[in-house]
């Protein structure tokens, strides 16, 4: 029977040769149809085509595999054509059987039988018959079951879409967090290759800015230097706060709980009174102590650099107040400036990782930059959060919320 199958081509009314297996598959009674593992490609007889609903006796690999998925989507809980299809890729050249049930509003059972048609098995021959009593049975079952097999179905079927969404949402998350884990350690890397030629920048621009070697010949180089030093200086505290977020998020910072005064600590806070010219440092502190477990200096970093983003961002002559709070059920400080008001969007954008506002005012080199997100993932450390919304007179406030215990 194989050499009869595989001897050459036969021609057909068609424009389009057709082998001798497919001319005997064409001809038979029996839904039959011949997967070609060569061309990936499919020739269904009319008997298959009416079984299945088709109108086309050839399918391409990719229709094949709709046509192989939609079966196994509609097959009840047996594993038997599943474990057919298994068996076939691993063992081409022998033949295998299996029964599929579908359910459906008619349901139906079938007994499928594959075979070579080739030493080699690059060709499979495909026998398909349906078991009408066992299909007449499942349609009394179904019929006697009604409205709660249906429901049971739905639930199945839903529980298992949830399944395969949840272990896609754990798969994505793992390469997700591999992703950031590798960006925050490149980061780390990068900042600190840039520190050593931008230490000899700062280094030799500020014997020139200083005229340590002797007077310069041209008084306008040495302002030149002054701002080659100064914008230096604020390009190492960017890589700074990027070195500092790399750790963070790479998990490289060790907090060492302790009991602490909230307003301790923004007392002991070294302020910078010239941290932008025409914008004046005030505090709000109460009476009493504000006791609650943390870290002094990762909290004492955090503050700060809400101090040093709102006053980037507040007008002179505007002041900005650090104040610390106890309301009961939450403890905390916050930073108050009279800075430009961010959108939702701008302030998720801003706390993501490396990220910042899209705004004119971050443009203009005044935004709220690496800051706001490396302030808060300190915070995160802690357990407690950032709170950031717009005040009723313009501005913003940044709370840091704390847990108490």
């Amino acid at each position: 029977m194989t050499g009869v199958l595989t001897d050459g081509q036969v021609e057909t009314g068609s424009d389009a040769p057709q082998d001798a297996a497919e001319t005997i598959v064409a001809a038979a009674s029996e839904a039959m149809l011949i997967t070609d593992g060569e061309s990936r490609s499919g020739f269904l007889n009319d008997a298959i085509c009416r079984l299945i609903g088709s109108d086309r006796r050839r399918l391409g690999f990719v229709r094949l595999i709709a046509l192989v998925n939609g079966m196994i989507q509609r097959t009840t809980s047996d594993r038997s054509f599943r474990s057919h299809i298994e068996l076939l890729g691993n063992d081409r050249q022998s033949a295998h059987a299996s029964v599929l049930r579908m359910r459906g509003v008619t349901p139906r059972s079938f007994s499928i039988t594959s075979q070579p048609i080739d030493p080699q098995g690059r060709r499979q021959l495909w026998i398909v018959r349906e078991d009408r009593q066992l299909s007449r049975q499942a349609m009394d079952c179904r019929s006697c079951a009604g409205e709660a097999r249906s429901i049971h179905d739905a639930l199945l079927a839903r529980t298992r879409a949830l399944s395969e969404a949840r272990d896609l949402a754990d798969a994505s998350r793992v390469v997700a967090e591999q992703a950031s884990r590798a960006k925050s350690e490149f980061m780390a890397h990068l900042s600190h290759e840039l520190r050593t030629p931008l230490n000899a920048v700062l280094g030799f621009s500020e014997v020139i800015s200083r005229e340590l070697l002797g007077p310069s010949a041209v008084p306008a180089y040495v302002d030149y230097a002054r701002s080659i030093h100064q914008s230096g200086t604020t390009l190492l505290g960017l890589i700074d706060d990027i070195l500092d977020l790399s750790q963070v998020e790479t998990g490289r910072v060790t907090v060492r709980l302790r009991p602490m005064d909230l307003a301790q600590l923004v007392n002991g806070l070294e302020l910078d009174e010239d941290l932008r010219p025409g914008v004046r440092l005030a505090t709000d502190l109460p009476q009493g102590r504000i006791v609650i477990p943390g870290d002094p200096d990762i909290l004492a970093r955090a503050v700060l650099h809400l101090v040093e983003v709102s006053a980037n961002v507040a007008p002179a002559g505007s002041t900005v107040t650090i104040r610390a709070f106890d309301t009961g059920t939450h403890a905390g400080i916050e930073v108050i400036d009279a800075g430009s008001v961010m959108s939702a969007v701008e302030i998720e954008n801003a706390l993501a990782a490396f990220g910042d506002t899209d705004s004119q005012i971050a443009r203009s080199g005044r935004g709220r930059g690496v800051g706001l997100s490396l302030a808060d993932a300190l915070i995160r450390l802690h357990g407690g959060r950032l709170v950031i919304a717009p005040r009723g007179n313009g501005g913003m406030v940044t709370r840091v919320l704390l847990p108490r215990g």
